[in-house]
């Protein structure tokens, strides 16, 4: 991945993130967690009262299997949080009726935020024992705002021989604490790499 500088550009470029990005001779990185959105959202106010939920980040990509796929994933979260409430943070591009006939066996429930998903944990007072996506850069700021909440990169092996610099974004969520878990009998397109079983 990286960023590389046509010559016709300034000395030097100056880039501000969230990412983990060096920098080099050519790009001045600015890397930042979030303070300000930290303290206007008074991130650590939780009712810790009501049960902890977990929450699924949907996606819209993945080709032709990505519902094969998704109901995989579900699965694999509903067997790791037999007893907790899970909700299923819908992607604005995302169907509801697809979600709902697709995910029908499933105890979960499905959510259109309104807004980013940061602001809504940050607003819902709810208490949020995980959450887990494929690839979402959600992942990554929820792990840099929330430090407290477990973050899981859940690793398709069938999904990932598809998103190009896989391996590198799944170093990114590493580098700030984002778990990752095996997604166990994920069937494996005709170019991806092989998958282990259950």
């Amino acid at each position: 991945m990286g960023i590389r500088i046509h010559r016709v550009v300034p000395d030097v470029i100056a880039f501000f993130t969230f990412f983990p990005l060096p920098s080099s001779g050519l790009v001045q990185v600015q890397v930042h967690d979030f303070p300000v959105f930290r303290r206007t959202f008074k991130t650590s106010a939780r009712d810790r009262s009501q049960t902890p939920m977990v929450g699924f980040l949907g996606q819209p990509f993945g080709g032709e299997d990505r519902l094969a796929q998704l109901k995989l994933q579900i699965q694999h979260v509903v067997e790791r949080h037999p007893d907790s409430r899970v909700v299923y943070f819908m992607h604005r591009k995302e169907s509801r009726e697809e979600l709902e006939a697709l995910l029908a066996e499933f105890p979960l429930e499905i959510r259109q935020a309104g807004r980013p998903i940061e602001v809504e944990v940050a607003l819902s007072g709810e208490t949020y024992l995980a959450f887990y996506s494929f690839a979402s850069t959600a992942l990554f700021t929820l792990k840099k705002i929330f430090p407290e909440i477990r973050v899981f990169q859940i690793d398709d092996a069938a999904l990932g021989a598809r998103l190009p610099y896989y391996e590198e974004i799944r170093c990114m969520f590493r580098s700030i604490g984002v778990e990752t878990t095996l997604l166990r009998g994920s069937r494996v397109f005709k170019a991806g790499r092989p998958v282990q079983s259950p």
